[in-house]
């Protein structure tokens, strides 16, 4: 940029013909125009802690949700921000400091910014920041005017919603101390939306699978397969059922599954039966005819399970 401006400097007092004053006042733009190049190519060189404001993508106000009704989507950046700023006027100096912070969480990270600037008069002072996370602490030093401080605090997985995290912050340099003490309560992924169905397949081995999705995610869940003529099964993913065989001629078998269903995850039990053809004289066996999961039936619109018996 300054070999450029040199250029300049030389065509327009040799080549052109203007006034003295045109001239001068031209120039003058070109050094005004060097000298925020100049400042432009400092910051760029700046570490990435002190990056630039990124809390354009958060849009929401923290204060107007609500962390147990409220979530935010896994693949859209549009968190629920609060912020906090501190003015001061140190002394009888007529300069003036400003610290704003942002805080908010994604699905992964509980994010704080800080951003400090000169907000009056000439000083050019930098300052220095202690920001603290749940006891993890980040010292940043010599911070310039209107630069920003990102720092970032893994969350853990399946984290609590509404889980509060705690965090402070405290800048010195420019006059009186600012620091803030606060707390931030998280908010939860929303969940995928889903329609609730089971099916079955019947398997080249004669088996059968069985697939259900809850809209829900469910802490051991009972799931119960109704099997009215069967003498026996056999469990073929691994899966253990408790049966209760029915108490007399033509009560139902019921296998019992107990296990945590995972929200808009298929969830699958494969199975084959040994059919009792000995329960009635009508030549069939239906070896499966409902299917419940915590006392309410799933089955829907899927047919029974039936073979046809050569008594």
């Amino acid at each position: 940029m300054k070999t450029l401006t040199n250029q300049y400097f030389i065509l327009i007092m040799k080549n052109f013909n203007l006034p003295t004053n045109l001239k001068v006042a031209l120039l003058g733009l070109l050094f005004v125009s060097f000298i925020l190049s100049c400042e432009t190519e400092q910051m760029d060189e700046m570490p990435n802690a002190l990056a630039k404001s990124q809390t354009q993508t958060a849009l929401r106000l923290y204060q107007a949700a609500d962390c147990s009704t409220d979530c935010i989507e896994a693949d859209i950046e549009d968190y629920f921000v609060k912020s906090e700023s501190s003015i001061t006027n140190p002394g009888k100096s007529s300069n003036e400091k400003t610290v704003t912070y942002y805080a908010y969480n994604t699905p992964t990270e509980f994010v704080v910014e800080v951003i400090y600037e000169i907000s009056g008069g000439n000083a050019n002072a930098k300052a220095d920041f202690v920001t603290t996370i749940n006891g993890t602490v980040w010292e940043d030093y010599e911070v310039p005017s209107g630069v920003s401080i990102i720092h970032t605090y893994d969350l853990t997985a399946g984290y609590d919603q509404c889980e509060e995290m705690k965090f402070s912050i405290e800048q010195t340099a420019l006059g009186k101390p600012i620091k803030f003490d606060s707390t931030y309560n998280l908010f939860a992924v929303c969940p995928d939306e889903c329609e609730e169905s089971f099916s079955y397949e019947l398997n080249e081995d004669s088996s059968y699978t069985f697939t259900y999705i809850s809209e829900e995610s469910l802490e051991d869940a009972e799931v119960k397969f109704t099997c009215p003529h069967i003498t026996g099964f056999y469990s073929l993913d691994g899966k253990s059922y408790d049966v209760n065989p029915g108490k007399g001629q033509g009560a139902p078998t019921v296998l019992t599954y107990v296990g945590d269903i995972e929200a808009c995850t298929p969830i699958t039990f494969t199975m084959s039966f040994d059919a009792d053809c000995e329960q009635n004289a009508a030549g069939f066996a239906n070896m499966f005819t409902d299917f419940k999961v915590n006392e309410v039936s799933k089955k829907g619109d899927a047919g029974n399970i039936r073979i046809e018996c050569n008594n």
